[in-house]
């Protein structure tokens, strides 16, 4: 049980400082996802959802033939990437609207908006160990998180390409 609680401890640390990395080398792109998370909350979990099951499929389908397995490995990697992205980015979301209601004089500061992501991905992890209802707060958080990803993304996408 020791060896458990060490990793986790590891783990979350780890994601604390992605979390902060993410915050302060993209400012700009992470500034924006606390608003696309509060004016799209439901297409950002469909969104989410939709990654969590197409995704995999889709793996599956492209290592059915010789020609797909190496394609479908590169998907595979860029899935399991963007998991830990989606789980840091339910974190920087969360971070950034408790800095926004508690010091919305701070907000805009890179430095406040990294230790505000740290401590709600710190959060989010203890939440996530309670028994039964952590799962639920895991799902949750990754939905959410993995949606206002790609729909940022998306939006990034569009605004690059006009």
């Amino acid at each position: 049980m020791r060896i458990v609680g060490a990793l986790l401890l590891i783990w979350s640390l780890g994601l604390m400082v992605v979390g902060a990395v993410f915050v302060a080398a993209l400012p700009g792109f992470t500034a924006r996802r606390a608003d696309t998370a509060r004016a799209r909350p439901g297409m950002s979990l469909l969104l989410g959802f939709v990654a969590l099951v197409v995704v995999p499929a889709g793996v599956i389908l492209l290592m059915a033939s010789v020609i797909g397995i190496p394609l479908g490995l590169l998907l595979l990697t860029g899935y399991l990437a963007t998991l830990m992205l989606g789980y840091v980015s339910a974190g920087v979301v969360l971070g950034q609207m408790g800095l926004r209601r508690i010091h919305p004089g701070q907000a805009d500061k890179t430095v406040w908006r990294a230790a505000a992501a740290s401590l709600a991905i710190l959060a989010l992890t203890l939440l996530s160990i309670i028994p039964v209802v952590g799962w639920l707060v895991w799902l949750a958080e990754w939905l959410t998180g993995m949606g206002v990803l790609l729909l940022q993304l998306g939006s990034t996408a569009k605004a690059a390409m006009r």
